[in-house]
Parts: C-alpha cells; sequence; structure tokens
C-alpha cells in the first residue's frame, strides 16, 4: 500500500484493513477483493509475474454499493461475486 486505507478479503477469510505500508500476498489461483474505506482512498503497487504467457486474470469489479454493504455489514464477501463465479 503506497497510501490510504482499504479492505482485502480473500474468497475464503475474514476482511483485513489495509494501510499505507502494508504489504498484501495472495496465492496463485485464488479469488479476492480489494478497495478504499468509505471514507478514504487507496493506492497501492500491483506486482505480477507472467507464466507460460499468462498473468493475472481480472475478474469482476466490486461495485460502490456492495463496498457500502461491506463497510456496514461486515466481513461477508461481496454477493455479487459469489452470485457471479459461484462460490
Amino acid at each position: 500500500m503506497t497510501a490510504g486505507t482499504g479492505w482485502v478479503q480473500q474468497e475464503s477469510g475474514e476482511k483485513q484493513e489495509i494501510r499505507q505500508g502494508d504489504v498484501v500476498w495472495t496465492p496463485p489461483g485464488v479469488k479476492h477483493w480489494h478497495g478504499a474505506t468509505a471514507t478514504d482512498r487507496l493506492t497501492h503497487i500491483a506486482i505480477q509475474e507472467t507464466l507460460e504467457g499468462k498473468n493475472v486474470e481480472w475478474m469482476e469489479k466490486v461495485s460502490d454499493e456492495a463496498l457500502t454493504r461491506i463497510e456496514v455489514e461486515g466481513d461477508r464477501y461481496p454477493e455479487e461475486l459469489e452470485k457471479r463465479t459461484g462460490l
């Protein structure tokens, strides 16, 4: 994290707050989401490697409405991602 405050959550994990200076690592093949909190911004540098000509596979964008629900309701993985990915 280069600035701000945000959230990160792997598909079967708990939501975690992240702040400037934090380093987040997600294992290959594990879906996750990340975003700013409702009251702050988030900037980060993403490093990805390429294996056999393929790098990261970006999934669905988490909507502002889903992020608001996460802020209010807690640790639940975003419903819209569950519906789209069959989790």
